[in-house]
C-alpha cells in the first residue's frame, strides 16, 4: 500500500549536493532540542501544525499509524544505502558521525522496519506544492530552517524547527512528506 500510495512511477532518490553551503551534522542544535523526549516531541509537534491549519469549525482529526514494511521493498533502497554509505565514508572511522552513519546501514540490514505515519484530516493541506515558493508552506516545512508562514500571536510555533521532532524519532533519520491542499495540489517530499 505504502508503494502504491507514494510512488505510482518509479521512485528516485534525489540526493542535492551541498554546493558549499552550511554542512549540518546528525546532532545539530535543531535535532538536539528534540531529543529529551522525542515521543512527546513528535505528538507534540505534529498535532500543533495540523490544529494550526484547521480548514473550517469542524475540529481536526490527527492519525497515529505504525506500519511495518520490508526493507528490500523501500523505494530505492539500494540508492539509499549507497548514499549513506558515501555519508559514512567521508567520515573519519570511529568518529560520532560514522558510528551513526553505520547503524543506519546496519538497520536497513533489518528484514522489515516500522514506520509511523501521522495524517490529519480537516486540514487546509500544505500551499505552495506546485509552486515551490518560499513563501509557501509545503516548502518551509520540506526545506526551510529558522522560517515560518504561521502569523505571530495567533498560531502556536515561529521558528520553523518543529520538523526536527520526525527526525529524532526515525532509525534513519528520513521523513516522507506528502499532501493534498485545498487547490486539489499533491505533493510528495523526502527528507534525509
Amino acid at each position: 500500500m505504502f508503494n502504491e500510495l507514494f510512488f505510482k512511477d518509479k521512485p528516485k532518490w534525489k540526493f542535492i549536493e551541498n554546493n558549499y553551503g552550511n554542512d549540518n551534522g546528525l546532532d545539530s542544535t535543531d535535532m538536539e532540542t528534540f531529543k529529551k523526549d522525542p515521543i512527546a516531541s513528535l505528538a507534540r509537534e505534529s498535532c500543533q501544525n495540523s490544529i494550526d491549519a484547521q480548514k473550517n469549525e469542524n475540529a481536526v482529526l490527527i492519525q497515529f499509524k505504525v506500519f511495518y514494511m520490508n526493507t528490500k521493498d523501500i523505494p530505492g533502497i539500494n540508492d539509499l544505502i549507497n548514499e549513506i554509505t558515501e555519508c559514512r565514508n567521508s567520515n573519519i572511522e570511529g568518529s560520532r558521525q560514522y558510528i551513526q552513519f553505520n547503524n543506519m546501514l546496519e538497520y536497513l540490514k533489518n528484514k522489515s522496519i516500522p514506520c509511523l505515519r501521522i495524517s490529519d484530516f480537516n486540514t487546509k493541506g500544505l500551499e505552495g506544492v506546485q509552486s515551490n515558493s518560499r513563501d509557501k508552506a509545503f516548502y518551509r516545512l520540506t526545506k526551510g530552517n529558522g522560517q515560518t508562514t504561521k502569523e505571530n500571536g495567533i498560531n502556536g510555533g515561529s521558528k520553523g524547527i518543529g520538523k526536527f521532532a520526525s527526525f529524532v524519532n526515525s532509525q534513519i533519520q528520513t521523513v516522507f512528506y506528502s499532501t493534498l491542499n485545498m487547490n486539489n495540489e499533491r505533493g510528495f517530499f523526502r527528507n534525509f
